[in-house]
């Protein structure tokens, strides 16, 4: 097969067309001119098959009426040489009027769509899938293995090419568990990214980088640096000397840990010190948790489309209130109805769109971790965990359950660390319950 430039008044129908109503016929011929690269014609290129002198259409009748609406005297197809290779081709692309395809065929037909020279731009439209330019490098690498893996996991591949064995764990991966791997593969890619910069600061800095490992003796945590600029920040400050220890670990990722030197007359707490250090990783964890989990679903309001239902409901439910309480909206609001002796809706309806985004700040700034919460659950307050701050920590926990719920998909040591506040704030509210 091959794409070909073939006269309109060289192609016709084939007589196995079941199709009867072409619709509007006129507005798709409209469309044709919006084609950047071939004004007058359809994005989707028609397959037809070579029959002699002339050309049967295998798919793409529609659009061939369409052309002789519009005037288009020639156009772009993908011809075929035999029926047998027309039916490979009518995997190549998605439309409207088709079937709905598989991933992996899907992702088969614009590879060859690509291979045969059509513009990813026009591919992307076609597919309803961006990146095919890094669709076409991924595929380009991995040969005939790319034919079996989905758009996405192609794109996911291409992505971490800058880690050639990252690339190839997620490549190896089935369709059923690559997201997955990819997950992972980049988190390890994040934190090789985060380390190389933590040392190039630090060898502009001139300061000695130790390799991570215990508390040095004589000296007492101070802060932990993650960003480049943070460490910038921790040489200025503690420009009399201090011990900077590099740490990559997959639960806390890439980070520089600052200790200063105790007085002669002092001794640091070890476990107190190990509690400190602790609580400012789980903070930064759970921050950035966080803040995927709100933008995950906050994209997903301001495209449209949004599917998700648990986000939405928890913001729904922390802006009624407690209808128990006089002043709550959920009170306020069925005292309105009532004005008019009407009962509540059977079912909340679901905000989107801007209100559903103001909605979602809302919840998502009361459900944000914050340092105290991390010191009491890490055990660096000097006491046991207040219920005030125990709720809280379920609250964002809740929270991370409900956007996952709804798609989102945080890091695998992350679901631990949840698991593991979760657990320590309902040990913290049973024992409170125990001493009342």
């Amino acid at each position: 097969m091959e794409l070909k430039l073939v006269k309109t008044d060289d192609a016709y129908p084939s007589e196995g067309n079941p199709r009867e109503d072409f619709g509007d016929l006129e507005a798709l011929a409209a469309t044709f001119a919006l084609n950047p690269a071939n004004p007058g014609e359809p994005l989707n290129p028609p397959v037809l098959v070579r029959d002699g002198e002339v050309y049967r259409i295998v798919d793409g009748e529609r659009r061939w009426r369409a052309m002789g609406i519009a005037g288009t005297k020639a156009f772009h197809a993908i011809v075929c040489e035999d029926w047998d290779d027309a039916d490979a081709a009518l995997a190549m692309l998605a439309t409207d009027d088709k079937k709905e395809l598989t991933e992996v065929e899907r992702s088969k037909g614009a590879q060859r769509c690509l291979l045969l020279g059509v513009e990813p731009e026009a591919v992307e439209k076609a597919a309803r899938v961006k990146g095919m330019r890094r669709v076409k490098r991924a595929a380009d690498r991995l040969g005939a293995e790319a034919e079996c893996m989905s758009l996405d996991h192609l794109v996911a591949v291409d992505e971490l090419a800058e880690w050639p064995e990252l690339a190839e764990r997620v490549a190896n991966a089935d369709e059923k568990t690559w997201r997955r791997a990819y997950e992972d593969a980049k988190a390890e890619a994040q934190r090789a990214k985060a380390e190389k910069a933590l040392r190039a600061k630090a060898a502009e800095l001139r300061l000695d980088l130790e390799e991570g490992g215990e508390l040095p003796d004589g000296m007492a945590y101070a802060l932990t640096c993650r960003t480049p600029a943070d460490l910038e920040a921790a040489a200025e400050e503690y420009a009399g000397g201090a011990l900077y220890m590099l740490h990559n670990t997959r639960g806390d990722g890439a980070r520089v840990v600052v200790y200063t030197a105790l007085p002669d007359d002092e001794e640091a707490d070890p476990e107190q010190q190990a509690a400190l250090e602790r609580a400012e990783s789980w903070l930064a964890r759970m921050t950035d948790a966080h803040n995927s989990a709100t933008q995950f679903v906050a994209e997903m309001l301001a495209c449209g489309g949004f599917q998700g239902h648990a986000v939405m409901e928890m913001a729904a439910d922390d802006y009624l209130g407690d209808g128990a309480q006089q002043w709550s909206e959920r009170a306020k609001a069925s005292e309105f109805l009532g004005r008019f002796e009407l009962p509540e809706p059977p079912e909340r309806g679901l905000s989107f769109g801007l209100l559903g985004v103001a909605l979602l700040r809302r919840l998502a700034d009361g459900c944000a971790p914050s340092g105290g919460d991390m010191a009491a659950a890490a055990g660096a307050t000097g006491g046991p965990m207040r219920e005030y701050a125990a709720r809280r920590i379920l609250k964002c926990c809740d929270y991370f359950a409900a956007a996952m719920e709804d798609g989102w998909q945080p890091a695998r040591e992350d679901v631990d660390l949840m698991c593991k506040l979760t657990g320590l704030a309902d040990a913290a509210l049973a024992e409170d319950e125990k001493e009342e």
